[in-house]
């Protein structure tokens, strides 16, 4: 999901089909999470974009920005509305509180203010630190605000009135960020002081050893489930860590720059991250947190054997190639086949492999870690019309007959454009003419193929 600039946050949208990210450029955008697609306009601002948050419901979009201001928008259509929530100098975050009638906004000017959604009214009075706000959030139940200071703490606050609940959490450097947990009972920070921590959310004391990166944290949060934290960090990674005792759980998630945000989708299956190098990305979290067996590493022998349909058998103390007979073939693409019959979403990298290695050419996806099926990819490609997607669908499937007579038409309109080398032109024209008339043998009876071919005759002026 690229912007023009670096993407300062990316949050998915309570169902997890969505993604919203803020940018250097100056806008929000929301995306299609599977796809990669832009969905919505572009959320102008006058300035960076620091933050944009879906609505509880997923219909609105709140950001914050460099313009001192907050803003709530429509998150189908990307246009404004309510006034903006004003402050004295940048806004770095704002978040719609759970019933998503109130916004709470963290500020450059040392506050953090709660603010009606639908007027852009303030609600409370301002708290108050002692030095820059990076992020402020409500609780579960919309009572308690936590915000993240440059002053080296976090605070717990009370939403309606703005007084302190709890003793600052210390870090020994700024803090970025603080979330509570899904049941509101602990708070994750995020330090430059390259640590992230989990707190008592009303006492104020630590519940974890330090969760360390190699530079600053950028922000932490909690899964779903409340077990695991994901940071994001200048080390230009994202990680997950066992909240209770900051063990690392999986592989770091590369960027090519700095990671300035990182959380988990509503499910805790996958992570977006937002980063410096003007991408947002979408990870399986199982993936990269789950281990392999000793049996799946046999019945990866067992896939090439099948594959091979050769096998090594012991005769004494030496070892001799045989052939596998097609019944032998059958029975080890079977065994693999009956062991990963669950979601892939919940298997391993090679167990993923595995499974796809087995699947039927034409139902499996399109690759081993894509939820997209190759049937479903094809009438994309077909769908998009573009002479280099259908080109690269042929080579997957060139029996398709509506794949064959829509690659035709797209080099015939090609043989047509082409004004400055006649030799492409005759190419094309000539693999237009070859494409559609293949295509009518494949499917003589399908209707679209054959107006394609029509249309083709027509254009290049061929003989009946």
């Amino acid at each position: 999901m690229n912007h023009d600039g670096a993407v300062y946050s990316a949050q998915f949208s309570p169902d997890g089909q969505r993604v919203v990210t803020a940018s250097n450029d100056g806008t929000a955008r929301v995306w299609d999470a599977a796809t990669g697609k832009a969905l919505s306009e572009p959320m102008k601002h006058d300035g960076v974009v620091y933050s944009a948050q879906f609505s509880p419901n997923g219909l609105r979009v709140v950001t914050a920005s460099r313009d001192k201001t907050a803003r709530v928008w429509d998150a189908a259509t990307g246009k404004a509305l309510s006034e903006p929530m004003k402050h004295d100098d940048r806004v770095w975050s704002a978040q719609f509180s759970p019933d998503g009638q109130r916004v709470v906004t963290a500020s450059t000017d040392k506050t953090a203010r709660v603010w009606d959604a639908a007027t852009g009214k303030a609600l409370s009075e301002p708290m108050k630190h002692d030095g820059w706000v990076y992020s402020a959030q409500f609780s579960p139940d919309g009572q308690r605000v936590v915000t993240a200071s440059g002053d080296h703490t976090a605070r717990v606050w009370d939403a309606a009135t703005g007084k302190a609940l709890s003793e600052p959490m210390k870090h020994d450097n700024e803090v970025y960020s603080a979330q509570f947990s899904p049941d509101g009972q602990r708070v994750v920070t995020a330090s430059t002081d390259q640590t992230a921590r989990v707190w008592d959310a009303a006492t104020g004391k630590a519940l974890s050893e330090p969760i360390k990166h190699d530079n600053t944290v950028n922000s932490a949060q909690f899964s779903p489930d409340g077990q695991r934290v994901v940071t994001a960090s200048l080390d230009q990674t994202a990680r997950v860590w066992d909240a209770a005792t900051g063990k690392a759980l999986s592989e770091p998630m590369k960027h090519d720059g700095e990671v300035n945000s990182a959380q988990f989708s509503p499910d805790g299956q996958r992570v977006v991250t937002a980063s410096s190098d003007k991408t947002a990305r979408v990870w399986d979290v199982l993936t990269i947190t789950r281990k392999d067996s000793a049996d799946d590493a046999n019945l990866l022998a067992d896939l090439v054997e099948a594959t091979g349909g050769l096998a090594l058998q012991a005769f004494g103390q030496t070892e001799i190639l045989t052939t596998l007979t097609p019944g032998q073939v059958i029975a080890r693409r079977d065994k693999i086949a009956a062991k990963f019959q669950g979601a892939s979403s919940e298997l391993t990298p090679l167990q993923r492999f595995l499974k796809w290695s087995v699947s039927g050419a034409r139902t499996r996806t399109i690759s081993p870690f894509s939820d997209l099926t190759v049937a479903d990819w094809l009438k994309n490609r077909i769908k998009e019309g573009t002479l280099n997607d259908l080109r690269a669908a042929m080579l997957l499937d060139p029996a398709n007959a509506r794949l064959a007579a829509n690659f035709g038409m797209a080099l015939a309109n090609l043989a047509v454009a082409e004004k400055t080398d006649p030799d492409e032109a005759r190419r094309a024209r000539a693999e237009a003419d070859y494409q559609t008339h293949r295509a009518v043998k494949l499917a003589p009876d399908n209707d679209e193929v054959k107006k394609l071919r029509a249309d083709v005759v027509k254009l290049l002026r061929l003989p009946e």
